[in-house]
């Protein structure tokens, strides 16, 4: 277990107005059911692990927390009936928080919430479980620096065990803005459940790390979601109040839009920050997500910024896919779908790839790989749950080394660049 790191000099970065970094000048949690005896505000209890409340000092554990390059240590206590009644959700279909221990780098924490996560990935504790962690689920104002929750993917589709972590680094390091990343080993009962995917929560929490004004409408992709009348109830409030006022704004802009896409549809969306998370997509070779497939995506109306969306990745555990090279033309999502047939937004769009291709070939990719690939190494090797063979995941992450070298050049090749 590597210690956790508290970097008291380190000063507290400002939300910036739009929420999005920017490499130029430098280098989600839905609603979740939880049982109703025990809310935070009845309980009244102290928080035993809280890491306390001076902001600088919690931004520091956070940042340290998603490291990039470092192993976490998560270990989980939780009695068998809770462990059975949370694979019976599963079964069920429900996702409720139920009551555990937890200890975050040798911190402990008393009754805390878990719960099983999942879509595809949705596995029982008899297999590798994707889980949540929610700290103040039934303690009041209980955090790990700063943070309500933490969130464990079990990378069982990727046979690389580390494209999200390496896909969301690029995507800050790009300036879109995206969660931060990195491994932690988990421990359930003192048994290892192996290597997960550390991958930082979408919540209100997120945004007000990110904008100057976090009181906006953040909305989750789920499947079919899209600015259609259709496609409107497959946007789910992730936080805020729900109020889907500005989702129906950019229904409107894309039915009356004609000769000016641009200004009919900018008022609503931030159409180049939109293209630019489209195109950090492309460059990362994904298309499970919006606008090729219709979920794996979060959006924020942004109230510094008129209300504006802006759009940030999720789900990005089956990047580098060949298909990318070959769909980047023919979008799903209607909001990119009628920027290809308007001229001059197909044009922004191609200038605007041809500009991020530069800037993709000055990261050091193959390193940041090799960095994460070293921190990893032991915990992997002893993970006998995971889903792919040694032999299997040193294939896949060569043939990944090579993609991150080589994808520039194909994707040039495919827009005709």
């Amino acid at each position: 277990m590597l210690p956790l790191l508290t970097l008291l000099a380190c000063r507290q970065s400002q939300p910036s107005p739009s929420g999005l970094d920017n490499p130029r000048d430098s280098g989600t949690d839905t609603a979740e059911n939880v049982p109703g005896d025990t809310s935070p505000e009845d309980s009244g209890e102290d928080p035993s692990g809280d890491t306390g409340d001076d902001p600088l000092v919690e931004a520091a554990e956070a940042e340290a927390f998603y490291a990039f390059g470092t192993l976490q240590e998560v270990r989980l206590t939780l009695t068998q009936d809770t462990i059975d009644e949370l694979d019976r959700q599963t079964r069920r279909g429900t996702t409720e928080y139920l009551p555990g221990d937890a200890e975050v780098n040798g911190i402990a924490f008393s009754n805390v919430g878990v719960r099983i996560k999942g879509s595809s990935t949705l596995r029982t504790f008899d297999d590798k479980p994707s889980l949540k962690i929610k700290f103040n689920a039934f303690v009041a104002d209980q955090d790990f620096a700063g943070l309500e929750r933490v969130t464990l993917n079990n990378m069982v589709e990727d046979p690389t065990q580390t494209k999200e972590v390496m896909a969301y680094r690029i995507f800050r390091e790009a300036g879109v803005g995206a969660s931060r990343a990195n491994h932690a080993a988990l421990y359930v009962n003192d048994e290892l459940y192996g290597l997960y995917t550390n991958l930082e929560t979408m919540d209100d929490h997120w945004l007000g790390d990110r904008f100057a004004d976090p009181t906006g409408e953040l909305f989750e992709a789920n499947d079919n979601a899209d600015f259609t009348r259709g496609g409107l109830s497959h946007w789910e409030s992730a936080s805020g109040e729900g109020v889907t006022t500005q989702l129906n704004a950019v229904v409107d802009a894309l039915r009356v839009s004609g000769g000016d896409f641009e200004g009919e549809l900018n008022g609503t969306v931030n159409l180049e920050q939109f293209r630019r998370f489209w195109t950090w997509s492309l460059l990362i070779g994904n298309t499970d997500g919006y606008p090729y497939t219709l979920n794996d995506c979060y959006i924020y109306s942004d109230p510094g910024d008129g209300l504006r969306f802006a759009f940030f990745p999720w789900g990005v555990d089956e990047s580098w896919q060949e298909s990318a090279l070959s769909f980047w033309a023919s979008a799903t999502g209607i909001l990119a779908a009628r920027c290809l047939e308007d001229e001059a937004c197909h044009a922004a769009f191609r200038a605007t790839m041809a500009e991020e291709l530069a800037l993709y070939e000055t990261f050091p990719l193959v390193d940041w790989f090799a960095e994460e690939e070293a921190v990893t190494a032991d915990i992997l090797a002893a993970d006998e749950r995971r889903a792919f063979t040694m032999s299997s995941v040193r294939s896949a992450r060569s043939t990944l080394v090579d993609d991150l070298e080589q994808w520039p050049a194909r994707v040039r090749e495919a827009m005709r660049l």
